[in-house]
């Protein structure tokens, strides 16, 4: 799945990776029994396991039919939604898929037309697929843009 581990970065280097971040991480050192940082090192775990561990299965989306995986779009957005199905399904509590390209000051109307129908086909089917399958209750899902202007 396009995003989760750098192309070329293999299991053992993102581990070893992951280690010279704790040997580095003065804080965790020097609070070792702080409840935020557990908190924190137990979702860093579970977020490792999804990269490193079984949990990776998750991102193999060949396991889903050739079918499904059109309905979702065959684009980086569809796919996404499709992954973040298998994360619901794994017991993952929060979730984004990022879609870029929202922030239009020119040409609004000519990118829109070319980014909503993979919006509403990826979003809806993840919504009647989560609907479908009984794992709709308690979610919250919906799109939201974050409109952050620069000053220049």
């Amino acid at each position: 799945m396009e995003g989760i581990v750098l192309p070329g970065v293999t299991d053992q280097r993102q581990r070893s990776r992951r280690e010279l971040l704790h040997q580095l991480d003065t804080l965790r050192q020097a609070l070792p029994e702080d409840e935020n940082l557990k908190a924190f090192d137990e979702a860093e775990r579970q977020a490792y396991e999804l990269i490193l561990g079984d949990g990776a299965e998750v991102f193999n989306l060949s396991k889903e039919s050739d079918d499904l995986r059109g309905r979702y779009g065959r684009n980086t957005f569809g796919q996404s939604c499709l992954a973040a199905r298998r994360l619901v399904e794994r017991g993952v509590p929060y979730i984004t898929i990022n879609f870029q390209g929202w922030d239009t000051h020119r040409q609004n109307f000519q990118t829109m037309r070319r980014l909503l129908p993979d919006l509403d086909k990826g979003l809806a089917t993840l919504l009647g697929d989560l609907a479908g399958r009984g794992c709709w209750r308690a979610r919250l899902c919906g799109p939201a843009e974050s409109l952050a202007a620069r000053r220049r």
